[in-house]
């Protein structure tokens, strides 16, 4: 989910009273007025998890956390995700990482919306192995299998998997 653009909330994904699961999904790129990436807007009766994803370089026009914004901490789980702000108060921290992903080509939050832009992994990217083996599916976002390597990778892409 890259180089979106939204007006008012969530730049890829706004959950507002549903139970949203994201696995090895790249977030990137995107732009919004809150939640450039993702925003949880709900009550304690819905829920949002990220597992072995990318959330990395989204940006919010008028708060904060540009990543992912919370209006309930008590109800986001993160296991496994590399993502460009402070995880703290969240459930289930285990696995995740605050550091560059070193995407091929990609774009700065400011040119969404586009289709532009290059989000797999280069070769020796930090995120390499780094990602739940038992939250994985079996193949990446170009039917590339997984894991490759030393284990399986964050986000969308598999290092080094080729597509059918």
């Amino acid at each position: 989910m890259t180089g979106n653009y939204a007006s008012d909330d969530g730049g890829a994904v706004l959950n507002r009273f549903g139970n949203v699961t994201l696995t090895n999904t790249t977030i990137a790129g995107n732009s919004a007025d809150v939640g450039g990436g993702i925003h949880h807007l709900t009550s304690g009766l819905s829920s949002t998890k990220l597992h072995n994803c990318i959330v990395w370089g989204n940006d919010s026009r008028s708060a904060t956390n540009n990543e992912l914004h919370a209006d309930n901490l008590g109800v986001v789980e993160i296991q496994y995700t590399n993502i460009g702000q402070s995880f703290a108060g969240y459930l289930n921290q285990t696995g995740n990482m605050g550091t560059v992903p070193m995407f091929i080509s990609p774009l700065s939050s400011s040119a969404a919306p586009t289709t532009a832009g290059d989000y797999h992994l280069k070769l020796l990217s930090p995120l390499e192995g780094k990602a739940s083996a038992a939250l994985a599916p079996a193949n990446d976002i170009d039917r590339g299998v997984r894991p490759q390597g030393t284990g399986d990778d964050m986000g969308s892409d598999e290092i080094g998997a080729a597509g059918p």
